[in-house]
């Protein structure tokens, strides 16, 4: 039978003075009948700990912030164990950013657990949320704590100013929150769809420029432990963001709608070269979603790091096509020399170049996924996949299935050599299906079925994906997982119909539209609960 011996006191436990109970007989019936019921307040910290792992997050459709809220304005003791949660995510969906800024400015201790920030700018952005009207004691919080920065030639009677207006730039007030949350491990940033191309640089971008350049910046943080950065750029160029490359704790860098054309002369290499010097950069992740990139400046930039991981890349022009807006005039790039202009019918990639720019790296990537949704095939040959023999380490690859399949007679690339020559340590292989080319297709998959237990002898799972609201092109797929099966190979098959589907490993999910009609009105409601 079980005793109290068997269960020593947890360290939270140990700390606690004990209370002075009356001895009694733990053998008596009336002692265990009138025994006192267990509640919250007597479970140790530790299993405490452990159920808020069990609190939803905080995002649209789970709501937490208002349990930790209650739980912290129970007592002292649950605010302690709480407080880390409570403050360590800031969104600015839930939270008006002015309230956010005076509480982290006056309270290192609550600025010290803030761990994540993601926040959206920019026209119509929050423009149902009614402005926060600052006292005159917020405003000399503001100048106060600006002042004690001690930045140089930093002309903090303006910026703080600017802070208090009534009608305050929602990227100036992030931008503060950035200089007073020296924990923060994770940024993500929706730059805003301006209706004008902007003529500078954002204020918090201009943080990591001087960070990163080594300028004096006084006594604010230097993001010592920010590891990943989620950015959805809009106007903002590679020679732009390219600080945040360089950033010495930075591991993950995501670019959402990244546009770059290729070079016509080598000063812009040149240049480009100069900012991402090589093997200079510590990163480990570079994910580029929605975004083109040309092969010539993609390789700049893939050797411009020193020990790359995992590379994700899905190609297209939608951002830079949006609403017929595109012409180079628009988005503010006609000037630029060194550049071509924008040619639709040559924006592509090639899967072939992209391995060559990775060769540097054959030693340490584990995951490369690329998903081409420039062309339908037709209208452009995106190469075959080239050789991936070398990279001793990678597991996780995800390819268009075009780059497996011979899909023209002027290439000699047969598919026996493109499987033939994958790397032997793959594990998961992913094949999109974007567009129907099953005629292309269906010898590679054949070819497939029968030989990739042999090619590939640690392969566990085969996942095609059909992006496309077309029935899926006729093809024995039963058939072929059959024989996976057979060679001891998962087969998934997936119509990508919604993000859940096409990507439950976490992955984007490009293309697929998801219908929010069911949420808005919820979603209204819950910014309300936080907004004030």
């Amino acid at each position: 039978m079980l005793s109290r011996k068997d269960f020593p006191p947890l360290p939270s436990q140990v700390q606690r003075k004990p209370k002075k109970m009356p001895r009694r007989n733990e053998d008596s019936p009336t002692a265990i009948r009138h025994a006192r019921s267990a509640s919250l307040n007597d479970l140790p910290d530790e299993l405490i700990v452990e159920i808020l792992d069990y609190l939803p997050g905080i995002d649209l459709q789970h709501f937490q912030l208002l349990t930790l809220a209650s739980l912290s304005f129970t007592n002292r003791r649950f605010h302690r164990i709480v407080v880390d949660r409570f403050y360590s995510t800031y969104d600015s969906f839930f939270c008006t950013p002015y309230p956010f800024l005076r509480t982290v400015m006056c309270n290192k201790d609550i600025a010290s657990h803030v761990k994540s920030i993601s926040f959206s700018y920019g026209p119509n952005v929050h423009s149902d949320r009614p402005p926060y009207v600052s006292s005159i004691a917020d405003k000399q919080l503001i100048k106060d704590s600006l002042r004690s920065l001690g930045i140089p030639k930093f002309d903090w009677k303006q910026w703080a100013s600017d802070c208090n207006d009534r009608e305050a730039d929602q990227e100036l007030i992030y931008a503060t929150i950035l200089l007073y949350t020296p924990n923060v491990t994770r940024l993500e940033i929706d730059d805003g769809a301006a209706l004008e191309p902007p003529g500078r640089i954002p204020r918090w971008l201009n943080h990591f420029r001087k960070i990163a350049n080594g300028v004096d910046f006084g006594l604010v943080h230097r993001f010592q432990y920010l590891k990943s950065i989620r950015v959805d750029v809009q106007y903002l160029k590679l020679r732009d963001l390219a600080p945040l490359f360089r950033l010495r704790s930075m591991r993950k860098v995501a670019l959402v709608g990244l546009f770059e054309r290729p070079f016509t002369g080598q000063a812009a290499k040149a240049e480009l070269r100069r900012l991402f010097p090589n093997r200079g950069s510590p990163i480990d992740e570079l994910q580029l979603e929605m975004s083109y990139v040309d092969n010539s400046v993609l390789d700049v930039v893939i050797s411009g790091i020193k020990k790359l991981k995992i590379f994700r890349y899905w190609s297209s022009t939608d951002h830079f096509e949006v609403s017929g807006r595109n012409s180079d005039e628009y988005w503010g790039i006609s000037g630029q020399e060194g550049y071509e202009r924008y040619d639709e019918t040559a924006a592509s990639n090639s899967w072939y170049m992209l391995v060559r720019s990775l060769e540097s790296h054959t030693s340490s990537p584990e995951t490369l996924s690329w998903r081409d949704g420039i062309h339908s095939q037709d209208r452009h040959y995106i190469g075959a996949l080239g050789f991936l023999s070398g990279f001793a380490k990678l597991s996780h690859l995800e390819v268009p299935l075009a780059v497996l399949a011979q899909q023209t007679q002027a290439t000699n690339t047969t598919v026996e050599s493109i499987v033939a020559n994958l790397a032997h340590s793959v594990q998961f292989l992913t094949m999109n299906v974007i567009h129907d080319g099953m005629a292309y297709y269906r010898r590679c998959l054949d070819y497939m079925a029968c030989n990739l237990g042999e090619n590939l002898p640690l392969l566990r799972e085969v996942r095609v994906i059909y992006h496309s609201l077309l029935t899926p092109a006729v093809y024995d797929w039963e058939g072929f997982g059959k024989m996976l099966a057979y060679r001891g190979i998962v087969f998934d098959f997936v119509h990508s119909i919604s993000q859940e589907e096409a990507d439950s490993e976490g992955n984007w999910a490009p293309y697929v539209t998801r219908d929010d009609s069911e949420s808005s009105e919820s979603s209204v409601y819950e910014e309300s609960l936080y907004s004030d």
